[in-house]
């Protein structure tokens, strides 16, 4: 320090309106400290004007109640300070401005466990799944985002089994969830949500790595460069730094299975079954080939689960050529994959000549 003493111990930090931003310490974890503006050496607290170091207890904002778990700024314009249950904003400086709350029952459950998107959102896990907060620092409840889709899986992650971290991508227009586990005997959960402006329900994708050395401990989303591919960096476990190629055909060396479901595919009535009679898509120019399966069930759960029922190829070369299935059932995916693992494959249409058992080919 060139006056004060630095605040030891403190793992969670931050920059906000010119002051390096501290917290996290073990000894006072509801503690909050700032260094004076464009001074991050400088931590006098005893210092008079609006420009000194200030932490959580000698200043307008307070302190937090509770334990503190991520520093999350908004540009100059705000800072929400969080804890595991609760959110709060602080807006404008800390010597001169003043602290809201935004949520005594949500909060951030890891320091790297939020991101805000290209519209200003902030999102973030919590301790009930994924939640956002508006952008523009307004005094916006936080909004539950996976509850509606995901009921368990992010529910009640811990962070001292799992390193939490999430970026924002701006190529893939989402937020990649990674939940890396710190130790051998649990399995990493990794997650990419869309975040589609146009989305009226977002969408979770389950993302799987080649190895465990893959998982993710440290994230960052470079700002500095332009690329056609994704500009979030992944620090893996191994020491190697990694980032996501939509044009690769293998994981780093490892060759993966790509494959996609379409459905679940239901009747309009409680009591109907439907039988689809022909198969055919178009792949795009450049795909390998691809192969179709049929996943037949009484309900949209055993269907998924299903061993496929009839399987078929859709080839290359642009032209459609129909494959007979004529397979009656109450629910059905459509499985594709590549037919050659580790090559790369795109489809540009599938056609699914579908019809209602009730009443023959009458409707399709």
């Amino acid at each position: 320090a060139s006056a004060g003493t630095v605040p030891v111990g403190c793992q969670i930090i931050a920059v906000y309106r010119g002051r390096l931003v501290l917290a996290g310490s073990p000894t006072d974890p509801q503690q909050w400290f700032m260094s004076k503006l464009l001074d991050p050496t400088n931590w006098d607290y005893s210092a008079t004007g609006d420009d000194r170091a200030v932490s959580g207890t000698n200043s307008r904002a307070g302190k937090i109640g509770a334990p503190i778990t991520a520093l999350c700024p908004f540009t100059d314009l705000c800072l929400v300070m969080a804890a595991r249950t609760s959110l709060w904003i602080l807006r404008g400086d800390p010597v001169t401005g003043h602290m809201d709350n935004l949520s005594h029952e949500i909060g951030i459950i890891d320091k790297n466990a939020w991101c805000t998107t290209a519209s200003g959102d902030m999102v973030f896990l919590s301790h009930d799944g994924v939640y956002s907060v508006p952008a523009n620092c307004t005094a916006g409840r936080p909004m539950s985002i996976s509850r509606e889709v995901l009921p368990d899986e992010l529910l009640n992650i811990d962070p001292n089994i799992y390193t939490v971290n999430l970026a924002y991508d701006v190529k893939d227009r989402g937020v990649h969830i990674f939940l890396s586990p710190n130790y051998a005997e649990y399995e990493s959960q990794h997650w990419f949500l869309d975040w589609e402006p146009r989305s009226e329900m977002r969408a979770f994708f389950r993302v799987e790595l080649g190895s465990t050395e893959f998982n993710p401990f440290s994230v960052c989303h470079r700002r500095d460069v332009t690329s056609d591919q994704s500009t979030v960096m992944l620090g893996g476990d191994d020491g190697y730094v990694r980032y996501f190629d939509s044009d690769a055909e293998d994981d780093d060396g490892e060759v993966f299975d790509s494959a996609t479901y379409y459905g679940p595919i239901l009747p309009a009535g409680d009591n109907e079954e439907l039988t689809i009679r022909q198969i055919s898509g178009k792949l795009d120019a450049l795909s390998g080939p691809v192969q179709w399966q049929v996943l037949a069930g009484d309900s949209a759960e055993e269907a998924v689960e299903a061993t496929p029922s009839k399987t078929g190829r859709i080839s290359t070369g642009g032209k459609v050529i129909w494959s007979q299935v004529n397979l009656t059932a109450g629910a059905f995916y459509i499985r594709l994959e590549a037919r050659t693992p580790g090559s790369a494959w795109a489809i540009e249409k599938l056609i699914i000549g579908i019809y209602r058992s009730s009443c023959g080919a009458c409707s399709r």
